[in-house]
């Protein structure tokens, strides 16, 4: 499930007008006032509101609260997912008036990491260079967290020579590309193209 990340510093305000009915479940709507000097709420993804006492200066002093799980915004009108998301608070009625705050959660906390855990070996699927093509996002961290280093071009030209030693190159033309490859498993495309080498009588090593 995608998880809204990008959240503004101080979304407050009140539940708007008609509050939110104790029997109020998932798809249904209620309202809500942001403060003069609130960050918006996100436009799109889930995110949790809690809603607490308006006699209370803050929710973590409030023994009246709930957290509740938007499933999206249209302007001030939100849509509720579910009913007492943060599991230590109680799904309740609450009147126009009373607070919300946006906030970052434990619950949100643990939607990360499980986004994380889920993730964390996919291939990446479009990287900036090819050294990068194929690694998973662990291999990436692995890289970054042990090394210093910078995006690989594709290398040049080897230079390829008949050595004489018996070996298991095949009798005929050949030429060489090279790659790079990394410790994650990224690799990049193949290089230029070596000169030509011509194995004439028998099988050798070049």
């Amino acid at each position: 499930m995608p998880i809204t990340l990008r959240l503004e510093n101080f979304c407050f305000g009140i539940v708007g007008e008609g509050g939110i009915t104790a029997v109020q479940g998932e798809n249904t709507t209620f309202l809500v006032v942001p403060n003069a000097t609130s960050g918006a709420l996100p436009a799109t993804g889930e995110f949790i509101l809690v809603i607490y006492a308006s006699t209370c200066l803050a929710p973590h002093e409030c023994s009246a609260r709930e957290g509740i799980r938007i499933k999206s915004r249209s302007a001030n009108t939100l849509t509720i997912k579910a009913r007492n998301a943060i599991g230590d608070g109680t799904q309740q009625a609450w009147l126009a008036g009373d607070k919300y705050i946006l906030s970052i959660l434990s619950e949100k906390v643990e939607e990360i990491e499980g986004e994380i855990t889920t993730n964390i070996d996919q291939p990446v699927k479009q990287a900036s260079s090819p050294v990068f093509a194929g690694l998973t996002l662990s291999g990436l961290l692995n890289i970054i967290g042990s090394q210093n280093f910078s995006a690989f071009p594709a290398p040049g030209a080897p230079t390829a020579a008949d050595s004489g030693v018996a070996g298991n190159v095949d009798i005929g033309a050949h030429s060489w590309k090279v790659t790079f490859t990394s410790v994650g498993g990224g690799e990049t495309t193949a290089g230029t193209k070596s000169n030509v080498v011509t194995i004439a009588t028998s099988a050798k090593q070049v």
